[in-house]
């Protein structure tokens, strides 16, 4: 079975020093998103939207959170197959253990990996190159 992630909060452990972001639309605790304070959306029509850190707190848009490359996420992870890699989902603010489609231009990068059936590691820090002007 794969992952299923509700989107609700879940229980994050920052595993990496928090930076304040804030958001331009609301996130749940645990959503994988962008520096720009948007949800992650790995679906080329959003943009797509690659996940740049795992918000620490819930929120909506204007107001400042915690956020961080690094965390534990769990209590809205379910099914997942340990040690199998994670993504941002083409759903918005969601965790999928199947690749994007690479073909039509979604984001595949890696951003994690599942520890157990409800818990993910996700080291965005560790798995992705960040581009800066």
């Amino acid at each position: 079975m794969a992952l299923a992630d509700s989107g609700l909060d879940g229980t994050v452990f920052a595993l990496a020093a928090a930076v304040p972001v804030t958001l331009a639309g609301t996130v749940a605790k645990g959503d994988p998103i962008s520096a720009t304070g948007v949800q992650a959306d790995a679906d080329v029509a959003a943009g797509p939207l690659h996940a740049d850190l795992v918000a620490l707190e819930a929120g909506v848009s204007g107001k400042v959170v915690k956020a961080a490359p690094i965390a534990l996420v769990s209590g809205r992870i379910s099914t997942a197959v340990a040690g199998t890699k994670v993504y941002a989902s083409a759903v918005a603010g969601s965790y999928t253990e199947t690749k994007p489609n690479a073909a039509v231009g979604d984001a595949t990068t890696e951003i994690g990996v599942s520890m157990a059936a409800d818990k993910i590691l996700i080291n965005i820090a560790g798995n992705r190159s960040v581009k800066t002007a």
